[in-house]
């Protein structure tokens, strides 16, 4: 959750914004984290949550 959030302030764009959001669904908590940043392509979005993924492009 650090990682995520760290990031979210880190790479979120113009303004810093930042949406966390906490809801249950049939007995799972779901957690949401929003910014406006650029975001990732799709072939990163599948390795993003690979164990010790990092991304190399510069910001």
């Amino acid at each position: 959750m650090k990682n995520l959030i760290d990031n979210a302030i880190r790479h979120g764009g113009d303004g810093k914004y930042i949406s966390l959001r906490l809801t249950t669904s049939n007995g799972k908590s779901i957690i949401e984290i929003e910014d406006h940043g650029n975001g990732l392509s799709p072939q990163l979005q599948k390795q993003v949550f690979a164990r010790n993924y990092i991304e190399s492009r510069s910001v």
